[in-house]
């Protein structure tokens, strides 16, 4: 079996014994709905403005913060890292859409 294919199956067994409860190297980023919304309105900025800024949509930030919907792990990464560092985050962003 090639390496790619032996570290595929090692990932999966990661993710079985992280669903089953059994110790695993598995990193799980999570926040509340309400730790979503107090990031967003620690910069004084409403559901639409917040969702124009990040490129969310809004019935999705909506949802977040009802609790309705989960966001995925890159984004509840992305959101981890708007909380603790907007300024950098928005920085980044105007340089990435600078050079788009």
């Amino acid at each position: 079996m090639s390496k790619h294919g032996k570290n595929i199956i090692a990932s999966m067994e990661e993710a079985l014994a992280h669903a089953e409860g059994r110790p695993s190297k598995v990193r799980v980023y999570k926040l509340t709905p309400n730790e979503i919304r107090d990031a967003r309105l620690a910069m004084k900025m409403s559901q639409a403005e917040f969702a124009d800024e990040f490129r969310f949509s809004l019935p999705t930030v909506r949802k977040w913060e009802q609790g309705q919907r989960e966001p995925s792990g890159p984004t509840m990464i992305l959101l981890s890292i708007i909380k603790h560092a907007p300024t950098t985050v928005r920085r980044v962003m105007r340089e990435v859409e600078a050079v788009a």
